[in-house]
């Protein structure tokens, strides 16, 4: 059981030895390793438990987001009702710059030739601007309908945003002559 015996002459073993006059001894001696180690892992526990506190994900503290236009709109939908066919439907969305920095709307891209879209391209920080949408011929519609728009923007937050238009379509009411229905009459 000799060997086991530790004596002051023999140092204990170590996991890690640095040899002396190495930068890894120096930057460790006189603690500036572990200072540095523990500032860095301090700010960056201080920015997520800012952020969580403040109820946003940590990639909102990023600078470069608070000089971007932001999109804003009360709704992404507008529902008409009940419409009869034939009739016309068009609607106007109204939409804001939030950000300091302009707005701009690069394109309203229909989902099928039938609607038409005319737009604001350009809404200064603070103003207002509008996206209206039109179905102009809905003859042959019957029932409900949708149509929509894809809005690109230069919001990175809202770089598309798609619009809709809901109608549920009446058909006309039938006429009251008669009708002759295979062959006989009724």
């Amino acid at each position: 059981m000799e060997g086991l015996v530790w004596s002051p002459e023999v140092p204990p073993p170590t996991l890690l030895q640095f040899q002396p006059g190495t930068s890894a001894t120096r930057a460790v001696r006189g603690g500036r390793f572990v200072k540095r180690m523990l500032l860095s892992l301090s700010l960056l526990a201080a920015v997520f438990v800012g952020a969580a506190a403040a109820g946003e994900p940590a990639a909102a503290v990023t600078p470069s987001s608070s000089a971007e236009p932001v999109f804003g709109l009360a709704s992404l939908e507008h529902d008409f009702g009940r419409v009869k066919c034939g009739e016309p439907i068009s609607h106007t969305f109204v939409l804001e710059n939030h950000g300091p920095n302009v707005l701009l709307i690069e394109n309203v891209k229909p989902s099928c030739g039938c609607t038409k879209g005319d737009y604001d391209e350009r809404i200064e920080a603070g103003k207002t601007g509008k996206i209206t949408l039109t179905v102009a011929k809905t003859e042959k519609y019957t029932g409900p309908t949708v149509r929509t728009a894809v809005v690109t923007t230069n919001d990175p937050e809202h770089k598309t945003v798609t619009l809709s238009l809901r109608a549920d379509f009446i058909p006309p009411p039938l006429s009251t002559a008669t009708a002759t229905v295979s062959g006989t009459e009724k």
